[in-house]
């Protein structure tokens, strides 16, 4: 059974074989020159009329090949002379080009393959490492996260306390103003009191100075009164 190889160990002579890539598969030879000189960007020249088995899976596709296999051998006839026919007249073919696959994988490109593959596995063991590092980071970031849920339900906590204690200096408040009212108008009602007492004082002081100039004209005239006698007497 053959299998997919890659495209640069196929025959370049124009033997016919079978091409794909990821968006088909298709018969194709090598030409990579044109008759006028011109260098194909595409030298694998496909022998089918149109890809429309490519074409319903994806547009727009690429028609240059990653892979190639020899042909397959054409599927059992009724006729087996002719089927033993065509094998004799094919077995060069099929020699010739799995002698060209073998000459065309030599030492160096298993050594290439070999090196390819070290590299793939250093590539590997790399990104194995950086995959650790960001699970690792990620536990980092996931017990932060989960710190900062629980330092946030602390601080949801202190705010309801610190509105609880707002709520009460409030109360406080609302109480010390009532009796800061109270206290205006005792003092109030004071100062009034106070000022009628003044005035009451000034009346009565009024009152005394008119009692003692009284007093002090009676004395007067009775001094005068008891000198007179003194002096009737003598």
């Amino acid at each position: 059974m053959f299998k997919w190889k890659p495209i640069d160990t196929a025959p370049k002579d124009g033997t016919y074989v079978l091409v794909g890539n990821r968006y088909g598969a298709w018969v194709a030879t090598y030409d990579s020159t044109a008759t006028s000189g011109y260098k194909f960007d595409n030298p694998w020249h496909s022998m089918m009329l149109n890809h429309r088995h490519m074409e319903r899976r994806e547009r727009p596709y690429s028609l240059t090949p990653s892979h190639w296999m020899p042909l397959p051998l054409i599927p059992v006839a009724a006729n087996t002379d002719e089927v033993e026919k065509w094998k004799d007249e094919n077995h060069n073919e099929q020699q010739r080009v799995f002698a060209y696959t073998r000459e065309s994988t030599p030492l160096t490109h298993i050594e290439e393959l070999g090196e390819a593959n070290d590299e793939l596995r250093d590539e590997l063991a790399y990104h194995k490492t950086d995959a650790y590092k960001w699970a690792t980071v990620a536990k980092e970031r996931e017990q932060e996260i989960a710190d900062l849920e629980k330092g946030r339900g602390t601080l949801a906590k202190r705010v309801v306390e610190l509105e609880i204690a707002v709520r009460i200096k409030t109360e406080e408040h609302n109480c010390c103003a009532e009796d800061l009212i109270a206290a205006n108008k005792e003092l109030e009602f004071q100062r009034n009191a106070h000022a009628m007492a003044q005035q009451e004082m000034l009346e009565q002081s009024k009152q005394l100075t008119a009692a003692n100039e009284r007093v002090a004209r009676l004395e007067k005239e009775n001094m005068v009164l008891k000198s007179g006698q003194d002096w009737g007497g003598t």
